[in-house]
């Protein structure tokens, strides 16, 4: 069997675990978003495909609006990326916090 840990000792350490987790989440607050160049990126090709649309150059506006969409991309996959990261990480604290009782049914 393992060592016997008292209630207080588990208390802090795990109080101590959550501080951790808790400054390492600010710290990833903290920083440069990279979505922020993305997002400024955009509006200056939404504001370039409007000058093209006013000029009449149909090939160049719809050039413009592809780039847009592929920039909405890119900000969505960033998303989605960082989503993922977030639920990988919270699985993982659920496996290594929470147990599930085991049964003798079988499931099929």
């Amino acid at each position: 069997m393992g060592q016997f840990t008292k209630f207080s000792e588990w208390e802090s350490q795990k109080y101590n675990r959550k501080v951790e987790e808790d400054s390492t989440e600010i710290k990833k607050d903290s920083e440069k978003p990279e979505n922020a160049a993305l997002i400024a990126q955009l509006a200056d090709v939404v504001k370039a495909r409007k000058e093209a649309i006013r000029n009449k150059d149909d090939f160049e506006a719809q050039i413009l609006e592809i780039e847009s969409k592929l920039i909405k991309l890119d900000i969505e996959r960033n998303d989605l990326a960082k989503k993922k990261a977030d639920l990988v990480a919270a699985r993982d604290i659920s496996a290594t916090e929470r147990k599930e009782a085991k049964t003798n049914v079988k499931e099929n």
